[in-house]
């Protein structure tokens, strides 16, 4: 029996490269051009605003030749685009962002190929 106990561990030593092999690469960069964020002054006495609150911001990621525009502007006089919890899909419905007021936070889904 002992001498059974190490030729058993023979086959996960054997297998770990391969499980290691297909590991997903992730991208290690991505680029965001043109970030702007506007939000709409209170409301002021006989003003009467043409546009809403707005995101505005273009992703690139080389890794996975991704490139798309993203944002969102609302209706005049409903608020700030600042949406803690949920995420708007861009142009390219594969990235997506979220804006809580201070951050922006962006996810990419991508499929791995390896």
């Amino acid at each position: 029996m002992r001498l059974l106990a190490p030729l058993s561990l023979v086959p996960l030593a054997l297998a770990s490269p391969l499980l290691q092999s297909r590991s997903c690469p992730k991208p290690t960069e991505f680029f965001i051009n043109e970030y702007g964020v506007f939000t709409q002054a209170a409301d002021q006495q006989g003003y009467s605003p043409q546009y809403g609150s707005s995101i505005y911001f273009q992703f690139s990621d080389s890794f996975t030749n991704v490139s798309t525009t993203c944002g969102r502007t609302l209706k005049p006089e409903t608020g700030s685009v600042a949406d803690p919890n949920n995420y708007y899909n861009c142009s390219n419905p594969e990235v997506k962002y979220l804006y809580d007021g201070s951050t922006l936070y962006v996810k990419e889904q991508f499929a791995c190929n390896k």
